[in-house]
């Protein structure tokens, strides 16, 4: 089963927001709309897209930072 990590669950800007992996992906929901960036752990830009949801594949095993907006959660990927 995917592992979840929530973000930022108490904010008003972003609700039930989910960011977590799944078969050598991230995947990012549950926002009205925000700029999503994965970077790997050493500080470069794997990919960024604007929207609601998104899904960032083919990523190697390793911990990425996920930054939504102005927030940024740790993610394993396996």
């Amino acid at each position: 089963p995917p592992r979840f990590t929530t973000l930022f669950p108490y904010t008003t800007l972003f609700r039930s927001v989910k960011i977590y992996s799944s078969d050598g992906s991230i995947r990012v929901e549950g926002l009205e709309s925000a700029e999503i960036s994965v970077f790997d752990a050493q500080g470069m830009l794997v990919s960024s897209v604007h929207g609601a949801t998104a899904a960032f594949g083919g990523l190697k095993s390793g911990l990425y930072l996920v930054k939504v907006g102005s927030q940024t959660a740790k993610v394993v990927v396996k």
